[in-house]
C-alpha cells in the first residue's frame, strides 16, 4: 500500500491561498491541519476531498453532510457552523466533538484500518453448528477470523482443527461486542456477523463518526442518552453514567426518529389517546374480528367532531377504514393501559413519549424494535423518581403511592433534563472494545451512500512520476471510502441488507414463540404499540 506524499499537506494549504484567496493558518495551526489532513481517516473522511483545509474546519466542526438530506430521520439541531477564517490559529482538535466516546471511536477507526491494510480477515465458509469440544476444518479458519480482529490471542493447540476452550471464550467475546447472545457457539447469527466485511465495519464506524459530528458539542451537566439501535436508556450526571435500562423503540414500519427535547412532564395513571394510524391498522382489524375488543381493553369511542361518546357496538365497524373514520378512542387509565402506569413527556414534532408498559417480558428480547415509535422504558417508575426527585423531596416510596392510587395525577417538571434519541450502531469502551450493532433500520446505509458519493476528486495533486499513479488516482476517487490506498480495492459485501419486516423471532430469540412481529403488536394489551 501506497500513501499520500509527506508534501501533500503543504500543497494543500498552499492551494488554498491560490485558489480560494483566503488567508490559510499559521505557525502551529498550520503544522495542526497539514497532520489533519493526513489524518482524516481516523476521523471517517477522505484526505483526497480537502484541498482547501476550510473545507476540513466544517466537517470537523459540523459533519460532511448535511443529515436533512443523507437522514431524514435525524431532527437534533447541528452544532454552530466552524469559523471560516483558519488564520485566528484555530486548530483541529477545537472543531472535533470533544466527547471521549469521539476519542475513542477515532481509536478504534484506526485499529480498523489498520486490520483492512493488513488484509482483512478470512470469511467462514457455510456449515453448521459448531461448539466446543468438536472438531472441523472450520474451526481453524474461525480460529484466525477472531485473531485477526482481536478476539483470540491465545496459543494454538496441537490440532487446529479441534474447538477448544480458548478458542469457546474468544467467541463469546466477539458475540458480546457485536450484540448476540455469548453463547460461545458457531450459530447462524454469529456467522453471519463474522463474515461482514473490514471495509464494512470500517464504514459503520465512518458513518457513527459522522453522525457524532452532527451532535451539539455540550449535551448539560445531566442529560438522558437513549440510543435506538441498542435499545437502551443512560443517564449521564458529573459522576458519570447513573440509571440505566433497556428500551423497546419503533419497528421499522414505523421507525422512531433521532431527535432531542427536554423532559416536561410526569403522568401517572395516564389515559391513552389512541393515534389514528394504530386505531385504523391495529385496532380496527381486531374489533372487527372481535366485537367486544374495545370494551374488554377499556377502549372508549368518542366522535370525532363532537366528542361525544358513543358504545362501540353502536358504530358500525365494517364500513370503516383510512378513508373513512370519525371516530377518537380513548383508553381508560388502569394496569392493563398500553401506556402502563407512568408516561414521560417532552416537546416533539412527533408526538412521542416516553412511558411504562404492561408487557415487562418483551424486555427480554435481544431486537426491541416493536413500538409504534415511542419509546418504552423498562422501568419507567425510576425515571420518573430522579426527575421528580430535582423539583421536590421526593422518592421511590412517593412514586409508588402515586401509582397505586390509580388516579391520573399530572407534574409538569421546573428542572427539565435534555434527552437525546441518537442512532448509533457502533461505539468504543474505554478498554477499546470496539462494538457494532445492527442498522436496524437502514440508516447508515443511507448515509454510507452519501459519504462515497460525496467525495471530490483532485486528480492534480499527485504527481505521474512513479510507475502509474495517474491511474492509480482515478482508481482513488472509485474507491469505496475512506480507503485510500493507490492500490485497487478488492470490496467486499455492501451494508445494505434486505429488511424482512415479518419475521420469525423464533429465528433470532430462542424460546419464543414463533410469530411475526406485526402481531407481536397485538398481544394482549392489544393498544401495547405506541
Amino acid at each position: 500500500m501506497r500513501h499520500a506524499r509527506g508534501w501533500l499537506g503543504a500543497a494543500l494549504l498552499l492551494t488554498l491561498s491560490c485558489a480560494s484567496g483566503g488567508a490559510p493558518p499559521e505557525g502551529p495551526a498550520a503544522e495542526a491541519w497539514r497532520t489533519a489532513i493526513a489524518d482524516a481517516p481516523a476521523d471517517g473522511l477522505d484526505p483526497a476531498a480537502y484541498a482547501d483545509p476550510r473545507q476540513l474546519a466544517h466537517d470537523l466542526g459540523a459533519g460532511r453532510l448535511d443529515p436533512r438530506t443523507a437522514d431524514p430521520d435525524w431532527h437534533i439541531a447541528l452544532p454552530p457552523e466552524p469559523p471560516d477564517d483558519l488564520a485566528t490559529g484555530i486548530t483541529p482538535d477545537a472543531l472535533r466533538p470533544q466527547s471521549a466516546d469521539y476519542r475513542h471511536l477515532r481509536e478504534a477507526m484506526r485499529k480498523y484500518l489498520a486490520i483492512r491494510d493488513a488484509g482483512g480477515w478470512p470469511l467462514l465458509p457455510p456449515g453448521g453448528e459448531l461448539q466446543a469440544g468438536g472438531r472441523d476444518p472450520a474451526v481453524a479458519v474461525l480460529r484466525e477470523r477472531l485473531r485477526r480482529s482481536g478476539d483470540f490471542d491465545s496459543e494454538v493447540g496441537a490440532d487446529p482443527w479441534f474447538f477448544d476452550a480458548a478458542l469457546e471464550g474468544a467467541l463469546r467475546r466477539f458475540q458480546l461486542r457485536h450484540g448476540l447472545v455469548g453463547n460461545g457457539l458457531l450459530d447462524g447469527p454469529t456467522r453471519a456477523a463474522a463474515n461482514v466485511s473490514v471495509e464494512d465495519r470500517i464504514g459503520q464506524l465512518a458513518v457513527t463518526l459522522e453522525r457524532w459530528r452532527w451532535l451539539p458539542r455540550g449535551f448539560g451537566a445531566e442529560y438522558v442518552w437513549i440510543n435506538i439501535a441498542t435499545g437502551t436508556l443512560e443517564v449521564a450526571t458529573p459522576a458519570g453514567r447513573g440509571l440505566a435500562m433497556r428500551v423497546i423503540v419503533g419497528h421499522p414500519d414505523r421507525p422512531t426518529p433521532a431527535m432531542s427535547g427536554e423532559l416536561r412532564q410526569v403522568t401517572f395513571n395516564p389515559t391513552w389517546s389512541v393515534p389514528r394510524v394504530i386505531a385504523i391498522e391495529d385496532l380496527l382489524p381486531r374489533q372487527l374480528e372481535e366485537p367486544d375488543f374495545l370494551a374488554s381493553r377499556g377502549i372508549r369511542v368518542f366522535e370525532a367532531r363532537s366528542g361525544r361518546e358513543v358504545r362501540p357496538e353502536s358504530v358500525d365497524w365494517a364500513h370503516l377504514g383510512p378513508e373513512r373514520f370519525p371516530y377518537r378512542l380513548r383508553q381508560d387509565a388502569g394496569p392493563g393501559n398500553s401506556l402502563g402506569r407512568v408516561k414521560i413527556a417532552w416537546d416533539n414534532p412527533f408526538d412521542i413519549y416516553l412511558h411504562d408498559t404492561p408487557s415487562k417480558g418483551l424486555f427480554d428480547l435481544r431486537r426491541r424494535t416493536l413500538s409504534s415509535g415511542c419509546i418504552r422504558l423498562e422501568d419507567a417508575a425510576a425515571l420518573a423518581t430522579l426527575l421528580l426527585g430535582h423539583d421536590r423531596p421526593w422518592d421511590a416510596a412517593a412514586t409508588a403511592a402515586r401509582i397505586a392510587d390509580g388516579r391520573t395525577a399530572v407534574f409538569n417538571l421546573k428542572h427539565r433534563l435534555p434527552v437525546y434519541v441518537v442512532y448509533l450502531t457502533a461505539w468504543a469502551d474505554e478498554d477499546g472494545t470496539v462494538q457494532f450493532r445492527r442498522d436496524i433500520y437502514g440508516r447508515d446505509a443511507r448515509v454510507l451512500a452519501a459519504l462515497r458519493n460525496n467525495k471530490e476528486k483532485v486528480s492534480d495533486l499527485f504527481s505521474s512520476t512513479a510507475g502509474d499513479e495517474s491511474t492509480s488516482q482515478q482508481k482513488i476517487s472509485q474507491t469505496p471510502f475512506p480507503k485510500i490506498s493507490l492500490t485497487p480495492f478488492s470490496g467486499g459485501r455492501g451494508l445494505v441488507e434486505a429488511r424482512i419486516h415479518l419475521v420469525l423471532l423464533q429465528l433470532e430469540e430462542p424460546g419464543v414463540d414463533a410469530v411475526p412481529a406485526q402481531q407481536l403488536f397485538m398481544r394482549a394489551p392489544l393498544g401495547d404499540s405506541s
